[in-house]
């Protein structure tokens, strides 16, 4: 390892020019690499693409169309009726759209009942005039065969037309008038449409409740997208709606437009709006800390290196495919504040030694000799903690790890030689006498904390213990949310208008089950169907309606299950194509049983959803899925919630053994641990009390203060190493150790606090929560390795570094 380092600082020193030159060159590559990012928000960011649950939904959205859009049209009662003719124009337009499956409204079911009313009709006259036409040919063979003339013939069969004419009159008048006054039946028939829509006393019809809410003061269209759509797609989707009604002017009716696609789209800008927050108010807060705490020259340097480091780190995520999503967008300030630490350690050092010897040359090689190995340990450890999360089972989680690792890797190559660099160009021609240090006041304070810590050690470590074995007990206790709509910015405009479709018409939660067997059209298959959605609907409270080819040819049938297979069939092709193709497949080998449910909490859908599968008892080759978003959002919650614990101690595993093939001492690889395994408590009974839940992003956070915590004890442990070396005796070695190093941690501390901190002015939810609580944990991470580090090695540290500082002093 020396001889690496000597060999870039060789380099450092000799080629300053070419490596800035270099840089520049890559960063340009880098530049392109990330304009290649990608945006994902879809579910497959929450569960892998290879879960069967996963697999299930793409099947099922393949055959009945993916995520909805509700279109909300509000003003009058009589608006909405006679609106009806320019709804149905509307959806068939919408319906040429190759991105949208289906289109359902009140249009759709006038239009039904205008193809039931027509076929009525020409059956009804159909057997009117085979009624008349028996009649007629029954009484002319009589009369025949009583010998009558044909002139009496003709006589007999009209007053026999009368007659029957008079007796369909007397049984069929009062529904004929009905018809009569009704007129055609067509949508742009208002008394017709009325009829359909609207029950004798003005009220909705029951069907119809749910399209005509708040008894026909609103409209509401549902517009089922193509199954699995990217995001793009959906997108463009939404757009073409919202386009489409800005368009047209449907009686003066006010349109909104929401549903999930529309909350996807909004999430998307919310993200890029974010991004560039987070960007600005990281680089103003690291301004402010940098001068305030930070006392050396140049010091804002750190910043546009650091900045180099960030488009480096996307430029990478670009080109190996890695997409942007809630939680790797949170890469951002979390690469700053650690980018930030690097530099300043390494910065630091170098003003240390400069100031010392007044050489610039002298200088970086010292740096780099003692900084570059204890900070590429650092981020070796850091690293190890950051991979572990490829255990996870969320791939957004998984891609967050490997970014953070990649990260750390190529901010700390590039602050090696660019720093170094910098600063070489900038001092190798300046020759001034050596300078006496001065103690500021950060370095007075922690020479006073570092006095106290070594008089006290035993008192603080048994302390930090307890709070901290108090805090594992409440792990457990923690709250999950995978909720999108509780974790996206609640003022969203796309989330007001969905509460607002939702207060109007009641629940869009839906839940859906794939039916599947050689013909899901025997008559028993869609008798157990139909029990089943009986069934269910008659035990839970939560489920509002059901709908599915069973229900459907139900109601076709005047609410009567077709018993026969001709039956069926004949029915089935009597349904509109729209309705047909959303409840069964062309080769009716696959059905759909939509359960709609009112509003609830993920556990409450969890326990539903586990509730209706346990009553599933389908028959002999039939086979019935749960699936749907809903499904897809409940799992996400034990694919959050599993191996999480285990990711933790495998992230200190991790550590560990990194620490230990670096070190090769068992001491040496604990000591940096403890400190931030006591922090892992601190945390979660931070999180109990603040009631944060665990969230896709505060799910990474034990992955988080490992990587941050090992970095600052293993910076001040092996300055304290550097002491010992010295001859100095143990705490005096640490009293200068904490005095030294301490301001540069502290200061990095509070840099990688102020990176996280911009996280808090985030609209999203889940991001402002953990930017909550990891300001506090790289709160506790310093604290912990101020106060709790040193005194774990001042108690038991007896023969650490002795043999080092014989072989010093013989030399």
């Amino acid at each position: 390892m020396k001889s690496l380092f000597s060999a870039i600082s060789k380099w450092t020193t000799e080629k300053s020019l070419l490596s800035i030159i270099l840089i520049i060159l890559m960063t340009v590559i880098m530049v392109i690499g990330a304009t290649k990012i990608e945006v994902k928000t879809g579910q497959d960011m929450m569960i892998p693409s290879d879960d069967p649950v996963f697999q299930d939904n793409l099947r099922f959205q393949k055959e009945f169309g993916g995520e909805s859009i509700f279109v909300l049209l509000s003003g009058d009662k009589e608006d909405v009726l006679s609106s009806i003719d320019e709804i149905n124009v509307i959806q068939k337009e919408l319906n040429k759209n190759p991105l949208i499956d289906t289109v359902f409204s009140p249009a759709s079911m006038v239009e039904l009942a205008v193809d039931k009313a027509q076929q009525q009709k020409e059956a009804f006259q159909k057997q009117i005039n085979q009624t008349v036409e028996e009649a007629v040919n029954q009484a002319i063979q009589t009369a025949k065969e009583q010998g009558a003339s044909e002139e009496i013939q003709a006589k007999v069969a009209e007053e026999t037309k009368l007659q029957v004419m008079q007796q369909i009159e007397a049984q069929y008048g009062a529904q004929m008038k009905q018809m009569e006054e009704m007129g055609e039946p067509s949508l742009s028939n208002e008394a017709f449409v009325k009829t359909v829509l609207f029950d004798e006393n003005g009220n909705a019809q029951e069907m119809a409740n749910k399209l005509l809410p708040q008894n026909g003061e609103h409209a509401v269209i549902v517009i089922k997208l193509a199954g699995n759509l990217t995001i793009d797609d959906m997108n463009q989707a939404v757009s073409d709606v919202e386009d489409t009604f800005k368009e047209k002017d449907i009686n003066g009716l006010e349109s909104l437009v929401s549903g999930t696609p529309k909350l996807t789209q909004a999430i998307q800008d919310s993200m890029t709006k974010d991004m560039a927050v987070m960007l600005g108010l990281s680089v103003v807060l690291m301004l402010v800390i940098l001068l305030i705490v930070f006392p050396v020259k140049w010091r804002l340097l750190t910043l546009p290196i650091v900045l180099l480091g960030i488009v480096w780190t996307f430029g990478l995520m670009g080109y190996l495919g890695i997409p942007l999503s809630m939680v790797t967008m949170a890469i951002l300030p979390i690469l700053i504040g650690l980018g930030a630490d690097f530099a300043i350690q390494f910065h630091n050092r170098y003003d240390e030694e400069f100031t010392k010897t007044g050489n610039a040359k002298e200088a970086v090689i010292t740096s780099i000799k003692h900084m570059g190995p204890a900070v590429g340990i650092a981020v070796i450890t850091m690293a190890a903690g950051f991979i572990t999360l490829l255990v996870s089972k969320v791939p957004m989680i998984q891609d967050f790890g490997k970014m953070l690792a990649i990260g750390v890797f190529v901010i700390y190559i590039l602050e090696l030689f660019l720093m170094f660099a910098i600063l070489n160009l900038r001092d190798r021609n300046k020759s001034h006498s050596v300078k006496k240090q001065h103690s500021n006041k950060i370095e007075k304070a922690l020479g006073w904390l570092s006095r106290k810590v070594v008089a006290y050690p035993l008192i603080i470590l048994l302390l930090a213990t307890g709070l901290s074995v108090g805090g594992f007990t409440f792990e457990d206790n923690l709250r999950v949310e995978t909720d999108i709509e509780k974790l996206m910015p609640q003022d969203s405009p796309a989330l007001i208008g969905l509460n607002k479709i939702r207060d109007t018409i009641g629940s869009t939660m839906e839940v859906n089950f794939m039916v599947e067997a050689e013909d899901v059209t025997r008559p028993e298959v869609l008798q157990w169907m139909e029990n089943f959605e009986e069934s269910q609907l008659n035990k839970y409270d939560a489920i509002e309606s059901s709908t599915s080819i069973a229900s459907a040819m139900a109601m076709m049938n005047d609410g009567q299950s077709p018993s026969n297979k001709d039956q069926i069939d004949q029915l089935i092709e009597s349904l509109p194509e729209a309705m047909k193709s959303s409840m069964i497949t062309k080769d009716k080998k696959m059905a759909s049983i939509t359960f709609s449910v009112k509003n609830m909490g993920m556990e409450q859908q969890k326990e539903l959803i586990e509730a209706i599968e346990n009553d599933i008892q389908s028959p002999e080759g039939v086979e019935v899925t749960s699936t749907g978003m809903m499904v897809l959002a409940v799992k996400s919650i034990s694919t959050l919630t599993d191996n999480r614990h285990f990711s933790t101690f495998l992230g200190i595993g991790a550590v560990f053994l990194s620490l230990l093939v670096l070190y090769r001492r068992i001491k040496q690889a604990l000591y940096p641990i403890v400190p931030i395994v006591l922090v892992i408590g601190w945390s979660a009974a931070m999180m109990f009390f603040l009631d944060v839940a665990i969230n896709p992003l505060t799910a990474v956070l034990s992955a988080l203060i490992l990587g941050i915590g090992t970095e600052f004890t293993i910076l001040l442990m092996e300055r304290y190493q550097e002491e010992r070396e010295k001859g100095i005796e143990s705490q005096e070695a640490m009293i200068t150790a904490m005095t030294k190093i301490g301001r540069a941690i502290t200061a990095s501390a509070l840099t990688v606090i102020g990176g996280f901190s911009t996280l808090i002015f985030s609209d999203f939810l889940m991001l402002k929560a953990f930017g909550i609580t990891t300001v506090l944990d790289t709160m506790f991470c310093l604290i912990s390795t101020l106060l709790v580090l040193p005194s774990i090695i001042i108690l038991f540290e007896k023969k650490l570094g002795t043999k080092k500082i014989k072989n010093a002093q013989t030399e």
